[in-house]
């Protein structure tokens, strides 16, 4: 999942659980069926304190906050992250409209969704498209709830197949130009669109556009040059446009670059990527 690559399909491209009772289950499935049978989830995500809610402890909720960061650097190891969601959620049953713990929720999903079994993947994809939403709530100034959901939308409709996902496209196309609203020089947003346009079929059945994508993808390299990813999407469009020549060079600077100090599990699977797709290149 990666979360700007590999997020779509050639169609489904077209990129909570505050019971604090789930706090010590023993797997990532556990989790999840938990998650997707609160009265909050089956009510939209919707969630609020009551009057028997403990009192909000801010040092206790800064303590929860920097455990459930560093069970997220452990994700190559622990790719369920279960600590990660139990502390997190820790959060959000005392504090339900807490922004960090919501949309750093929503990402622990998309991870443990894009390493999980198949059969599993759509709960926990839309789990995460519920913390989503519910941080888009909490902040509709801020970029993490819009991209997270689309990113967690995209997944789930990758795994759910060509034509059961037609229905996605507008909400994956609408929150990331939300986020580019948002933040004008946000590198990612710009990736994912990027894919979109080059991987959704074109009108009349959906919003396909070769030149927007390359349009996208390019300002995806100029805004987050540091990211594997940029590149490999912009090489991809290329490559659609029957231009490989003009790919090979993107895929062996993604190759070279070292990556986002924070985020060197994505750039390891994104450096698996493209060396997959310079092969193809070099194939007769």
């Amino acid at each position: 999942m990666r979360y700007t690559l590999g997020i779509f399909t050639c169609l489904t491209v077209l990129v909570a659980f505050t019971d604090s009772s789930i706090a010590n289950t023993g797997t990532a499935r556990t989790l999840i069926q938990e998650e997707l049978t609160t009265p909050a989830a089956k009510a939209g995500g919707e969630a609020t304190a009551d009057s028997t809610s403990p009192q909000i402890n801010q040092q206790d909720l800064a303590r929860l906050m920097q455990a459930g960061a560093a069970e997220y650097t452990l994700r190559e190891k622990n790719p369920t992250l279960e600590k990660a969601i139990s502390l997190y959620n820790e959060v959000l049953a005392r504090d339900a409209e807490n922004f960090e713990a919501l949309w750093r929720l929503s990402r622990c999903y998309w991870w443990a969704g894009d390493h999980s079994p198949r059969e599993k993947q759509i709960k926990i994809f839309d789990a995460g498209k519920i913390m989503a939403q519910r941080a888009q709530k909490s902040a509709s100034d801020k970029v993490e709830g819009y991209y997270w959901f689309s990113v967690c939308e995209g997944r789930a409709a990758e795994v759910r197949g060509i034509l059961n996902s037609l229905f996605a496209v507008g909400g994956i196309r609408d929150a990331m130009e939300k986020t580019i609203a948002l933040d004008k020089e946000h590198g990612l947003a710009h990736h994912v669109l990027g894919v979109l346009y080059r991987k959704a079929p074109g009108w009349p059945l959906s919003c396909g556009n070769m030149n927007k994508s390359l349009e996208y993808a390019t300002l995806a390299v100029k805004f987050a040059p540091e990211e594997i990813i940029t590149r490999v999407g912009l090489a991809e469009t290329l490559i659609a446009q029957n231009k490989k020549d003009e790919a090979k060079p993107l895929l062996e600077e993604a190759l070279a670059l070292p990556g986002p100090a924070d985020k060197q599990p994505e750039s390891r699977e994104d450096k698996e990527k493209a060396k997959k797709i310079l092969a193809s290149l070099q194939k007769p």
